[in-house]
């Protein structure tokens, strides 16, 4: 079973056990360069070391110190040229090579004194070892060093005591030093697999990582930046953090703040020219100085973010600045949102508004109207309704509402609704209907909605009588009062005719001052009645402003034969009329008035 990286038991792919983790080129060198520093402070102390002993016995040290030096000055030599590889390899041999040899030199001329410390270089040739090679150069530097300091405790002992060493001694001493530099090896093994396990990160990582110095310069940067920059990371280090910046005046990249903490957006330069927009992630380190960014490419993230705004900002626009009423419904029927000319329509603030029923500004009477609208809105389908508004002062207002599904990835998460007063034209609707179909002095139905109500009678096969009315001295009362007297004498003929007639009668003005009377569900005996209680009711005083009139009828009366078409039942009834209005007038004195005349 291998883990992420592919390795058996957290070892990277095909590094063994004692195999060191792999290093680039610029690694290996930097290691060399450390480890050259550290041996060429060690030529200086050997020198004064070797100078206050005169040279050792027979002046032998002198050719450690050379070999040392001469093993130093090569590989200075060597680093100073182009590295690469096996140029490195040999310049690390040459160097440990030569380290050992002088080791061995200098153990060869001092063991006289086994407890001289000495022996302590053999530590140090070890740990060399480790350093370069990890824990592999630990185990042979280990070795190497633990026998070389065996050796040279032998024939301190044989010197000093004529006597070999405490076998425990020659193993503790041999053993500890074996055992350091292993550990040693095994820790820059595991700081070398760290780093590398960063490196392979840093080098995966879609994301630009960068390191600036205390300088603001750019100390290091991933692969990443030939991608979201279209500079090679070796392009860009060394160069100034402001290079790479777009449009950034002095002391205005927060990036190079000294307080820069957490998320920061800024746009740099790709190689292309083009301004390409950053979010970092900024950290310090807390000793050096350095500061470590972090950074994604969110140019797409944030045109896209600007677009929403401007869509964002094109709603608002429309929503607060609509002359319509705009509102938002949640899923349980509740205002969510509205704008001014809501506030204005339902007369009613937004603070009252929000979190409301919205069914409770709707008129009892069309709330199920509206349940059921707003429910199929939120199956998805838009809806157009018309409802009545209840005001807080008691007031109606009549309302055209359209309902849209509010979508969100396929799912209705709410409702929006714009709606619009039509009290107004609702209120001249009625009045063109009531102008269409009433006499707008006695307001009785005129003479169309008769036709309308007498065909419609013939065809549903019902039973209707009609009553023909021509007033008997109108013209008399017009001419001596004028139109205002003879308009009173009509409001109140009108208001006397419907008194005298049943609730499903239909009484109507029909030109000037004749009026006709639709009887339903009259036979010959009904419409003689109806007939006669009309001539008398019309016979009482009318009282007008300036005087008190009298005005009688003449009535022909006529019932609706089954096909018969209307219009000629009405001309059978004013024939009636006329016949009743020439008898009354020709009629003797002392005869029997008639008022009313059926047709046959």
């Amino acid at each position: 079973m291998t883990n992420r990286t592919g390795s058996s038991r957290g070892r990277l792919p095909g590094v063994g056990v004692l195999a060191g983790i792999p290093r680039s080129e610029g690694q290996r060198w930097r290691t060399e360069r450390m480890v050259q520093r550290v041996r060429s402070a060690a030529t200086v102390l050997a020198l004064g070391l070797t100078w206050s002993l005169g040279g050792g016995p027979g002046g032998g040290l002198w050719a450690a110190v050379a070999l040392l030096a001469g093993t130093v000055a090569l590989v200075e030599v060597g680093l100073r040229r182009p590295a690469h590889g096996r140029s490195l390899r040999r310049l690390g041999w040459y160097a440990f090579t030569g380290d050992a040899a002088a080791t061995a030199v200098t153990l060869a001329l001092t063991s006289q004194d086994p407890t001289d410390p000495v022996v302590t270089l053999t530590v140090l040739l070890g740990l060399e070892a480790a350093v370069r090679w990890q824990l592999a150069g630990a185990l042979l530097g280990g070795l190497l060093g633990a026998g070389m300091a065996a050796t040279w405790l032998r024939v301190a002992y044989e010197a000093a005591f004529a006597g070999p060493p405490p076998t425990q001694e020659l193993v503790l001493r041999a053993g500890s030093i074996l055992l350091m530099v292993t550990l040693v090896g095994a820790m820059v093994r595991e700081l070398e697999r760290s780093r590398h396990r960063a490196a392979t990160v840093l080098e995966l990582t879609p994301e630009l990582v960068v390191t600036l110095d205390t300088d603001g310069r750019v100390a290091s940067a991933n692969p990443a930046a030939a991608v979201l920059l279209g500079h090679r990371p070796e392009d860009v280090v060394g160069r100034a953090w402001r290079e790479l910046t777009a449009d950034v005046v002095d002391g205005d990249d927060p990036l190079l703040a000294a307080a820069t903490d957490g998320l920061v957006r800024a746009r740099l330069r790709h190689a292309d020219g083009a301004p390409r927009w950053f979010e970092f992630s900024v950290r310090d380190e807390p000793v050096g100085g350095r500061r470590y960014l972090v950074g994604r490419d969110i140019t797409t993230r944030r045109a896209a973010e600007r677009e929403r705004s401007v869509s964002e900002q094109r709603y608002r626009a429309l929503f607060v600045h609509n002359p319509d009423a705009v509102f938002a419904f949640d899923l349980d029927a509740r205002i969510a949102d509205v704008n001014p000319a809501a506030e204005t329509l339902f007369r009613r603030p937004r603070t009252a508004l929000l979190g409301s029923d919205a069914l409770a500004v709707i008129a009892p009477e069309y709330r199920d109207d509206a349940r059921a609208a707003l429910g199929r809105t939120l199956a998805g389908q838009p809806q157009d309704v018309e409802v009545v508004l209840v005001f807080p002062d008691g007031g109606f207002g009549h309302v055209d509402a359209n309902l849209l599904p509010i979508m969100v990835d396929g799912e209705v998460v709410g409702v929006f609704g714009m709606a619009r007063d039509v009290t107004e034209r609702r209120r001249r609707e009625a009045y063109l209907e009531y102008r269409a179909s009433h006499d707008l002095l006695t307001g009785l139905a005129n003479r169309a909605v008769l036709h309308q109500h007498l065909a419609e009678a013939a065809a549903g096969g019902q039973t209707q009588g009609v009553l023909f009315l021509d007033l008997d001295g109108f013209k008399a009362i017009n001419d001596t009062y004028g139109h205002a007297g003879g308009d009173q004498v009509l409001v109140e003929v009108a208001r006397r005719l419907q008194s005298a007639v049943r609730e499903q009668d239909l009484v109507s003005r029909f030109a000037g001052d004749e009026f006709c009377v639709a009887l339903r569900d009259a036979d010959a005996a009904t419409v003689q009645h109806l007939g006669e209680r009309i001539a008398r009711t019309l016979t009482g005083p009318i009282h007008l402003d300036a005087a008190v009139v009298h005005v009688g009828a003449s009535i022909g009366a006529a019932l609706l034969r089954p096909g018969e078409d209307p219009a000629r039942t009405l001309q059978r009834a004013d024939a009636a009329m006329y016949t009743v209005k020439e008898h009354r007038r020709l009629e003797p004195a002392g005869e029997p008035d008639l008022p009313l005349l059926l047709a046959t």
